[in-house]
């Protein structure tokens, strides 16, 4: 029979409030007590939060003792802040916050600076990080506050994190296009330089490290789409196609314009372009279109994302589901789990895309190339 929470609390000498206060990680109970209820909760076989991926979402309560969540946002530019996938992480976080009885603050900083600032006045159970932040900056907040990383590149040591998995999400696109008879598929991507963020540490305020990587957060889309591309035995090479945008000088269809040059002279010409963004689909389809080239029925475009507005192009854009909602609902989980048990094996949830259908999505051209 499993060990109940009045039994933990009465071997541990303490009251079951405080026995559930220690085991969540929240309130106001001293290390030693979390120690030792923790202890006797193993000694009777109490099953850990640490021990479940996903434990249920558990309300708080009130007061000091309400889960409380920071996500801060580091010179990120307007236009990331409030694109649709951020919308969608931001609701799913706060709608989360609102089950649980929780207090989340979404706050837009400069410097890092701010950032323990606002750890000092909000004292957050948990921090959220939608960048990623140089090595010493991650070493500094994480042992003040446990954090979980939701963004691109997961290379942050002893960080919880949650994406989505990029290598499913390439195979998955290249099925539908190969169910549809396309072989010669471009992958099309771009990498920023010279951002708000990457301006602060190269103006030396912000420490440097060799863990950070300011030039994309795509970098493991690139990454599974260059071993889907290149390295099966048995399909030829594909084209992977990144190209450098200066966020200073380039507008996006200028990155645009010279990946498509790269992209159309290629011989034999791809019949399908798949592009990292549906900011990046919709503007392809309009530069197909100025080039006087037919889509779908000369080259297919999927995009990423499934933004709205690709509902309303033409043709519609036919785009990768990214479920940053599903991301956002998952994050209090995570850093009860880590709450719970500070010393809780760091983990990396990665969730599945789905496929948004649209108009520019058609059979492989039988006279391509």
């Amino acid at each position: 029979m499993s060990p109940t929470l009045q039994d933990i609390a009465r071997r541990a000498g303490v009251s079951q409030m405080t026995a559930s206060r220690a085991l969540r990680g929240v309130g106001r109970v001293s290390v030693e007590t979390q120690a030792r209820v923790r202890q006797v909760a193993t000694k009777l076989g109490y099953r850990a939060t640490s021990a479940m991926v996903m434990p249920p979402a558990v309300r708080r309560g009130s007061a000091d003792h309400c889960l409380r969540v920071l996500l801060p946002l580091i010179a990120m530019h307007e236009e990331a802040i409030k694109s649709y996938l951020s919308k969608m992480f931001f609701r799913g976080l706060e709608d989360r916050m609102d089950e649980v009885g929780g207090k989340l603050k979404i706050e837009e900083v400069q410097t890092f600076d701010e950032v323990r600032a606002l750890c000092e006045e909000f004292r957050p159970h948990g921090l959220v990080l939608r960048q990623n932040l140089p090595r010493p900056w991650l070493i500094e907040l994480s042992r003040a506050v446990p954090l979980v990383f939701c963004g691109g590149n997961d290379f942050q040591q002893g960080v919880d994190s949650i994406g989505v998995n990029e290598h499913r999400t390439a195979a998955m696109v290249f099925d539908r296009l190969a169910a549809l008879n396309h072989s010669r598929i471009a992958w099309f991507s771009l990498v920023d330089i010279n951002s708000p963020l990457h301006k602060q540490y190269q103006a030396g305020n912000g420490p440097q490290s060799n863990e950070y990587r300011v030039g994309t957060r795509n970098g493991p889309r690139h990454g599974a789409w260059a071993n889907l591309a290149t390295c099966q035995p048995d399909l030829e090479p594909m084209p992977v196609v990144v190209e450098m945008r200066d966020w200073e000088r380039d507008s996006l269809g200028d990155a645009v314009r010279r990946g498509l040059d790269r992209i159309l002279v290629l011989k034999p010409r791809p019949t399908a372009i798949v592009v990292g963004s549906d900011n990046m689909g919709l503007e392809v389809l309009e530069q197909l279109r100025e080039r006087g080239i037919d889509v779908p029925g000369e080259i297919s475009v999927v995009g990423y994302g499934a933004f709205p507005q690709g509902l309303s192009s033409t043709p519609t854009l036919a785009s990768v589901v990214i479920p940053m909602e599903k991301l956002g609902l998952a994050v209090p989980e995570i850093i009860q789990r880590r709450r719970a048990d500070p010393n809780a094996v760091p983990i990396s949830i990665l969730f599945d895309a789905d496929f948004r259908d649209g108009g520019s999505l058609g059979p492989s051209p039988v006279n391509a190339g």
